[in-house]
């Protein structure tokens, strides 16, 4: 499994082969983060994602050979060239890990930016969204209680529309995954893995909620390409990576993670709140 096999089974000729492996080389180097150990991480993903297989297979995610041709094909010029290739395939294949038939059943958790949240809500209200502010907003929605909330955002998506939306559930507390995360900031992203906003975003004020999928909607297991290429602190797997930052959380303490579409408020099950500093 890996990029290296994927080579091997290509049936492509003996230069094609060399060229694919220099390419692999060069995208391990473009792809690595040196403020991050091990700084091949996202590589690494790419490589050894147990989803993805190597060559094309029916009802499978597109293989990792598919990204080689691609690569290939193109031969981008510079290293920011090829990452940004490999951004354009990931982008391109999002949302094709296998479905998570427990998820459905559960209420699912998201944990995000309290400005993202705000600036979107607000670039959807019209006429009220040009004159009032992320402060206004922030009030309005601190007082509602759960009801009040999915009325007035019944219409308006909690996520940008054409991306996956990424969340997570507790099997142990189906109804609400948040009553078993601490509250607080530190622990809440350590346990989830939210390195963005440890290392790369530390004062970045969050919100937390829980949602139910809508009739009809899926919720994929991410893959890699799910994962994308800037994201050093994720892991294969379908489930939450804890960052150890605090020392509460060790790899068994991830929470199942998913990816679907985005939803609207009127399918909070648990209502919007700001997590505690």
């Amino acid at each position: 499994m890996g990029f290296r096999e994927a080579i091997e089974q290509s049936g492509w000729d003996t230069a094609r082969q060399q060229d694919a492996g220099r390419l692999c080389a060069g995208l391990r180097q473009a792809l690595r983060r040196t403020d991050y150990t091990p700084d091949d991480q996202i590589y690494k993903n790419l490589d050894c994602d147990a989803l993805i297989p190597d060559a094309h297979r029916p009802r499978h995610p597109t293989s990792r050979l598919a990204l080689l041709d691609e690569l290939l094909a193109k031969r981008p010029g510079s290293p920011d060239d090829l990452k940004k290739a490999a951004s354009d395939f990931c982008h391109d294949h999002k949302r094709e890990g296998p479905e998570d038939k427990l998820a459905p059943a559960h209420v699912l958790g998201r944990i995000w930016s309290a400005n993202d949240l705000l600036d979107l809500l607000l670039s959807q209200m019209g006429e009220i969204g040009h004159t009032a502010t992320n402060e206004h907003l922030r009030k309005i929605i601190e007082r509602a209680s759960l009801g009040d909330q999915q009325e007035a955002l019944a219409d308006l998506w909690l996520g940008k529309e054409l991306r996956p939306m990424w969340s997570f559930y507790d099997p142990e507390s189906p109804g609400n995954p948040l009553t078993r995360l601490s509250g607080t900031r530190a622990t809440t992203i350590d346990r989830l893995g939210l390195g963005e906003y440890h290392y790369e975003r530390p004062t970045e004020e969050l919100v937390q909620w829980g949602h139910r999928l809508p009739d009809g909607k899926k919720a994929m297991t991410p893959t890699a390409w799910d994962g994308g290429v800037k994201c050093p602190y994720w892991r294969p797997g379908g489930r939450t990576h804890p960052l150890g930052a605090t020392g509460r959380f060790g790899d068994g303490d991830g929470l199942p993670e998913v990816v679907h579409a985005a939803v609207t408020g009127g399918a909070l099950a648990v209502r919007i709140s700001f997590v505690a500093g």
